[in-house]
């Protein structure tokens, strides 16, 4: 859902890829505070959608268990009386078994559809979203080139990365060797 790509999406600052410019910067509580907010939020529905569904499964067998109790009853009480044979309510009991097992199919079908309507309305908003043609055609690229490229962390006074220049020529490969820390990964994302 909305809410919980929201909720990770905040999860991943805090924990993965921004976790050394939050921590640098001073935003933990910030990013933190966010992402409470919205799991709260997406906490309180997914109760509201377990109690519900909760509910329907329940009335579902109440009222399977009532009627099953009845009809055994009745159909009983008819072949004490006379009215039935025992090979009828061998029959009419198989019949009552077969119409509770569909109907509790049925209701567990209503909860699981209360459940995934969501989702459902999510995957047709996006089917249902135009497609863009592009502004025009990407020119070939020869190659990716830096030059005196200078990085350094927010707030911090010391460059990871200081006076780089690098050309890659098309077709080339390129592996980057360093101690953890050095700024490989924020070299590439960079490039």
């Amino acid at each position: 859902s909305k809410l919980l790509r929201r909720a990770d999406y905040y999860q991943d600052v805090l924990l993965r890829h921004g976790a050394k410019e939050v921590k640098t910067m001073g935003l933990f509580d910030f990013f933190f505070a966010k992402w409470k907010v919205v799991m709260d939020e997406y906490t309180e529905k997914q109760k509201t959608l377990y109690r519900n569904r909760t509910l329907i499964h329940m009335s579902n067998d109440l009222v399977a268990s009532a009627a099953n109790i009845a009809a055994n009853i009745l159909a009983i009480s008819l072949m004490a009386n006379g009215k039935i044979s025992l090979g009828a309510l061998g029959a009419s009991m198989s019949l009552i078994s077969t119409l509770l097992g569909d109907t509790t199919a049925m209701m567990a079908s209503a909860a699981a559809f209360l459940s995934k309507k969501n989702e459902a309305a999510m995957f047709y908003d996006l089917m249902g979203l135009e497609e863009r043609a592009g502004s025009g055609k990407c020119e070939k690229i020869v190659a990716v080139q830096a030059k005196d490229l200078k990085y350094r962390y927010p707030l911090c006074k010391d460059y990871v990365l200081n006076g780089i220049d690098l050309a890659i020529n098309r077709g080339e490969k390129v592996a980057f060797v360093g101690e953890n820390g050095a700024g490989k990964s924020t070299f590439v994302k960079l490039v």
